[in-house]
């Protein structure tokens, strides 16, 4: 009988030292004073007094919610009533502001939205600093979910003036937008439109909504897109909604942008279309920017191809780049020679030795300017090496420019001592320096 009762203490004891750690790792902070089950069962005290054993209880899971995994906080909410997570968000209300607060508000917000925005947007604006409200309304349209963004996007809407800052409102609205957007770009549009939201925070806004839309409708996208050509935020839209399109339906797409191509939006759209298909497949894209109809259109996507190659692979994409015919080609050097003199001078240069005749002369020119920042002499150097003599006193006199602006005395030593032709250092040491 003893032995039995010693192994139900031990195992109530383990049992008790189990349900400690694993509340421990539910709220992280709280302690395991009293567990839900048992505050439901708790009859022979008032609700009231319960409660605020409990919130006391938690007052310290504010202290470590950044290390608490999302799923794990939301699941950590979704237990609790509504006035409760409601007397946590005034706990952090109550902070010190700084970035450590701002980090637990944020990921506490995206939380608890995931679970009830409305509720946690009514929260986010009653807080007292506004960077404070700011950080919660930001972090509501993150946890959001889209079907819900809408309401949040005409809640900020209408906001009073100096509850946020004004270009911040424009920033929440474009982001609640954007979010509502995923679930129904129609509506998303229709709000733009009605709110009249123009400028610069608003261009991504359209961008996006138009690029949601066009992915299940292109043309109604494309005509609302079309409706909305003011500024930056017309082109994004047109953008936003060939992209769109494009990843529903390429060839479709495609032909459309051709048929504007001779306008500047229709080369923009070109650029855009091209770049798109770069990042699936660079070698159908090359052959089809190299198709285009128009010069000045085929040149301008040629330069955008070899700009974002070059990020990945600038000797690959400068090799492309020299291939092209000679009245295309200047503008694609300049982009990827330059790239790569700036992350990797060196190996350019060597590269360079490999060139001859007039495209050699194209890059180092590009590359003689990009890399007169960081070595001047050298710079000079290089550019002197170009056979044509337009090409050639071009380049020397912007190296020249730049650097008697920066250190006149040191370069004029350079040119009156190097082994220039004296025609040239009179015409280098002639330059005015900018100011």
């Amino acid at each position: 009988m003893k032995r039995s009762l010693g192994i139900f203490s031990l195992g109530l004891a383990a049992g008790l030292l189990i349900g400690s750690i694993f509340g421990g790792r539910v709220w992280r902070l709280a302690t395991a004073n009293a567990s839900n089950d048992e505050n439901r069962r708790a009859t022979d005290a008032p609700a009231s007094s319960a409660d605020q054993r409990r919130l006391e209880d938690q007052k310290i899971l504010l202290g470590d919610i950044t290390a608490v995994p999302f799923q794990e906080l939301y699941a950590t909410l979704s237990h609790r009533l509504p006035s409760e997570i409601a007397q946590l968000a005034q706990q952090l209300d109550r902070l010190p502001r700084g970035s450590e607060a701002d980090g637990k508000i944020s990921a506490f917000f995206k939380a608890w939205s995931h679970l009830n925005a409305a509720a946690a947007f009514q929260s986010a604006i009653t807080f007292k600093a506004a960077e404070a409200r700011t950080v919660a309304i930001t972090a509501t349209i993150a946890g959001a979910d889209a079907s819900v963004a809408g309401l949040l996007a005409r809640s900020i809407n209408q906001l009073a003036d100096g509850m946020v800052p004004i270009a911040e409102k424009s920033g929440l609205f474009s982001l609640a937008v954007q979010k509502w957007s995923e679930s129904d770009p129609a509506g998303a549009a229709k709000l733009l439109g009605e709110t009249n939201a123009r400028g610069i925070k608003f261009a991504m806004a359209y961008y996006t909504v138009a690029q949601n839309w066009a992915a299940t409708d292109p043309r109604a996208a494309l005509t609302w897109a079309q409706d909305h050509t003011v500024g930056s935020s017309g082109l994004g839209a047109v953008n936003g909604a060939l992209n769109g399109w494009w990843q529903k339906d390429h060839e479709a797409a495609e032909a459309y942008a051709v048929t504007q191509i001779d306008t500047p939006e229709g080369r923009q759209l070109i650029n855009s279309v091209a770049s798109q298909m770069a990042s699936e497949d660079r070698t159908k894209a090359q052959a089809w920017v190299s198709r285009l109809p128009n010069q000045e259109a085929r040149h301008q996507a040629e330069t955008i191809l070899a700009s974002q190659w070059a990020f990945s692979d600038p000797e690959g994409a400068s090799a492309w780049a020299v291939t092209l015919p000679p009245d295309e080609r200047q503008g694609v050097i300049d982009s990827t020679i330059s790239m790569w003199a700036r992350s990797d001078p060196a190996a350019a240069g060597e590269w360079l030795g490999t060139l001859s005749g007039a495209t050699r002369d194209q890059a180092i020119s590009s590359y003689s300017v990009t890399i007169v920042e960081n070595d001047p002499a050298a710079a000079t150097a290089w550019a002197a090496t170009i056979s044509d003599q337009d090409i050639r006193d071009r380049a020397l006199q912007n190296i020249a420019t730049q650097w008697l602006s920066r250190d006149a005395v040191a370069a004029r030593a350079w040119i009156q001592s190097s082994s220039l032709s004296e025609m040239q250092k009179t015409r280098l040491l002639s330059v005015v320096p900018v100011k």
